[in-house]
C-alpha cells in the first residue's frame, strides 16, 4: 500500500518566509493574532529561522523556496498546498520548483 501526503500550510503561516525575521509587521497574520500568536515567535525559533534563512541565501534561494523545495523532495508528498495571497506571492513560491530540481541535482 502506498502512502500519499498533501501538505497544508507548508510555510507555517508565513514563519518559513522572511516575513518575521526583522519583527512582526503590522499587516501580518501574527499581528492579527488569530492562528499565529506572537508568543509563538520565541527567541529560539527566531534564531533557527535566521539560520535557515542564511543557509537558503548561500544557495541563492529564499527561505520559502528552500522550505517548499524540501517538502517537494519528500517521497510521500504528492502535492503542496500553498496559500498565496497575491499573484506576486504565488510567483515567488513557484520558484521552489527550480530549487527542488537543484536539490535532486546535488
Amino acid at each position: 500500500m502506498a502512502l500519499a501526503r498533501n501538505t497544508l500550510s507548508p510555510l507555517a503561516q508565513g514563519l518559513l518566509t522572511d516575513r518575521y525575521l526583522n519583527g512582526i509587521p503590522d499587516d501580518s497574520r501574527m499581528s492579527r493574532g488569530k492562528f499565529l500568536k506572537e508568543s509563538m515567535l520565541t527567541p529560539e525559533l527566531l534564531a533557527q529561522l535566521q539560520q535557515w534563512n542564511n543557509q537558503a541565501r548561500e544557495r541563492g534561494e529564499t527561505l520559502a523556496e528552500t522550505a517548499l523545495a524540501w517538502i517537494l523532495q519528500q517521497k510521500a508528498v504528492t502535492s503542496v498546498l500553498i496559500g498565496a495571497s497575491s499573484t506576486a506571492q504565488l510567483a515567488k513560491n513557484l520558484r521552489c520548483i527550480k530549487a527542488a530540481n537543484n536539490c535532486t541535482a546535488r
